[in-house]
């Protein structure tokens, strides 16, 4: 897998873990907490920290 893939998987990853965060925290109103704007922010740092550990461990040669 190249790694333009392997960061988009990583940010998809990333992001999918930050809306399952946010809808098992927020039961009551999971759209609302998600589609708020800092529920967005909340999974594209997620996503964005994601890719950014990916790019690390490949520079540092751990993966």
């Amino acid at each position: 897998m190249t790694l333009t893939w392997a960061v988009i998987v990583a940010v998809l990853i990333g992001a999918a873990t930050g809306i399952t965060e946010l809808v098992s925290r927020y039961r009551a109103a999971p759209l609302k907490a998600t589609f708020s704007l800092p529920g967005l922010l909340y999974f594209i740092i997620n996503g964005l920290a994601a890719a950014l550990t990916l790019v690390l461990f490949r520079e540092f040669d751990l993966v």
